[in-house]
C-alpha cells in the first residue's frame, strides 16, 4: 500500500515548504467535513431540500421541496418552485368565490400528479389541515379548501399544489448520503415566496454562501483539479471548498502510518 500511495503522489517541488500529498489530503478531509456538516441537518417536516447543482433528474432540477412528513415508513414533500400555469379558479370551478382567482397552482411533484394538495398559513388550527411548522398547515380536504377560498386567502396565505414528492423507507436518507440535496430549516416566508421560480437561485447561493462563509486559507494553486474548481468558485460557478484551520490542524495531527515520510505535509 505505500509503495502505491507513494507512486501515485507527486514528488516535493524544490522550493516548495509543504507537500502536494499533504496539501491533498488536507482538502480531501475539508470536503469530507463539509459533507457530513451537510448530513448533520435533521431531516424532518418544516425543513427544505434545496437540489444541489449536479443533481441532474429532471424531476428535481433546481427545485426546492418542503418535507411535509418524514418517519421510519418514508417522507413526503412538496415542490415550491414550479407554477403549473394552471389558475386556481379552474381546479376548483364549484367554489364560487375561486372564479376570480388568477393566481397559479404549483406541481407538487411526479407522485399522483392528479391529487390536489395545499398550503396555508394560519397561526390557528385550520379545518382539519395538519401543522406542518410554525402557522403552516397542509391541507387535503375539499373543506380546507373551500374555506381558505371562500375567506379569500391571498397566494401569500393558501398554495394549492398538483401531485407530492414521495421518499420510501431509507431513499431519502442515502440521497442525503450521496449529497444530491442541501437542508435548511423553513420559514413561512420561503414557503410562501412571491417568486417561486426564483426561489432555488436564491436558496442554492444562500447554502453555497454558508460553506464558503467557513474558508480562511485558499485552496493551493499546485493542483490544476483544485484550481479549477477554485475559478469556478471566484466566477460564482461553484460552491469554495470549506477549510478551518484549526479542524484541520487537529485532523493533521495524526499522521496516517501509509504516507510516506518524504510526501508528508
Amino acid at each position: 500500500m505505500k509503495r502505491i500511495l507513494s507512486q501515485l503522489a507527486p514528488r516535493r517541488n524544490a522550493g516548495v515548504r509543504y507537500s502536494v500529498t499533504g496539501e491533498f489530503m488536507r482538502w480531501i478531509v475539508c470536503l469530507l467535513f463539509a459533507s457530513l456538516a451537510a448530513r448533520a441537518a435533521d431531516l424532518a417536516a418544516g425543513r427544505l431540500l434545496i437540489a444541489k447543482r449536479d443533481l441532474t433528474d429532471p424531476n428535481f432540477l433546481e427545485t426546492v421541496i418542503l418535507l411535509t412528513n418524514y418517519n421510519e415508513e418514508g417522507a413526503m414533500g412538496l415542490v415550491l418552485t414550479r407554477p403549473a400555469g394552471l389558475p386556481v379558479s379552474r381546479v376548483f370551478p364549484e367554489i364560487p368565490k375561486a372564479k376570480d382567482r388568477t393566481d397559479s397552482i404549483l406541481r407538487g411533484g411526479p407522485v399522483q400528479r392528479t391529487a390536489i394538495f395545499a398550503l396555508v398559513r394560519s397561526k390557528e388550527k385550520f379545518d382539519d389541515a395538519k401543522r406542518v411548522f410554525a402557522d403552516v398547515h397542509l391541507a387535503t380536504s375539499k373543506s380546507s379548501f373551500d374555506r381558505a377560498i371562500s375567506t379569500e386567502m391571498t397566494a401569500s396565505e393558501f398554495r394549492v399544489y398538483a401531485g407530492y414528492s414521495g421518499w420510501g423507507p431509507g431513499q431519502l436518507d442515502r440521497e442525503m448520503a450521496m449529497g444530491a440535496w442541501a437542508v435548511l430549516v423553513a420559514t413561512p416566508e420561503i414557503v410562501f415566496d412571491p417568486d417561486p421560480e426564483g426561489l432555488w437561485r436564491k436558496l442554492i447561493r444562500r447554502t453555497e454562501l454558508s460553506i464558503a462563509q467557513k474558508i480562511d486559507q485558499p485552496v493551493s494553486e499546485l493542483y490544476p483539479t483544485v484550481s479549477a474548481t477554485a475559478r469556478k468558485i471566484q466566477e460564482g460557478r461553484a460552491a469554495r471548498i470549506p477549510y478551518e484551520r484549526d479542524l484541520a490542524r487537529r485532523a493533521f495531527r495524526f499522521r496516517p502510518p501509509w504516507l510516506s515520510s518524504r510526501d508528508g505535509g
